[in-house]
């Protein structure tokens, strides 16, 4: 049995495959770990998508920020009433238009130009 200091560790290190990945977020409920596990690049969409749905906003927003979201989960997350997982699903490159778009309209100035500023600049969105 892995110690919490070794859920870090194995969470932080690059190399760690998606089956540890989603190892570490089903057994290991400590919100320093869900959250490198949400940061790491070999988790995917859909340990992604099940990490968005945690109850902590932090949480959200990493999984927000992970260009290895997918598209529902971002539309999903781009409804959210936490401005800074709103803020992220704005900046995230892989964000898709249709979510963009929906974003330029949101109250928040902030998010509003980001959503802006990603769909015009973005090399991903097929304008």
């Amino acid at each position: 049995m892995l110690t919490l200091a070794e859920k870090i560790k194995l969470a932080k290190n690059p190399l760690t495959e998606p089956s540890f990945l989603r190892a570490l977020e089903r057994n290991e409920k400590n919100l320093k770990v869900q959250i490198l596990v949400a940061k790491h690049p070999n988790s995917d969409f859909e340990l992604l998508d099940k990490l968005s749905r945690h109850n902590d906003y932090s949480v959200k927003a990493v999984v927000a920020a992970n260009p290895n979201v997918g598209n529902e989960t971002q539309a999903r997350l781009g409804g959210s009433s936490e401005v800074i997982v709103l803020l992220n699903v704005a900046t995230n490159p892989k964000t898709p238009a249709f979510v963009l778009e929906k974003l330029i309209k949101h109250k928040n100035d902030v998010v509003r130009d980001a959503a802006k500023k990603n769909l015009r600049n973005n090399k991903y969105i097929i304008k």
